[in-house]
């Protein structure tokens, strides 16, 4: 999943004219936000499980490789 584009939603709170279009647009920048940050953890946490998974496989390997 690639990550939401912000500019549009900070643009429309800019220019957003009210309290009402004004809270509204602030949410929108939040939940992006937020929705931004949940994709970067989720990427890295990925990133690295996937370098914690290849790190205990050579370290078998050398294990193996000293028992011999």
């Amino acid at each position: 999943m690639d990550f939401f584009k912000i500019g549009d939603s900070v643009d429309d709170f800019r220019f957003s004219f009210g309290f009402a279009d004004k809270a509204k647009a602030a949410a929108k920048v939040a939940g992006i936000a937020v929705a931004n940050t949940a994709i970067f953890a989720g990427k890295a946490a990925v990133a690295i499980g996937d370098q914690a998974i290849e790190q205990k496989k050579r370290l078998e390997e050398e294990q193996k490789r000293r028992q011999k």
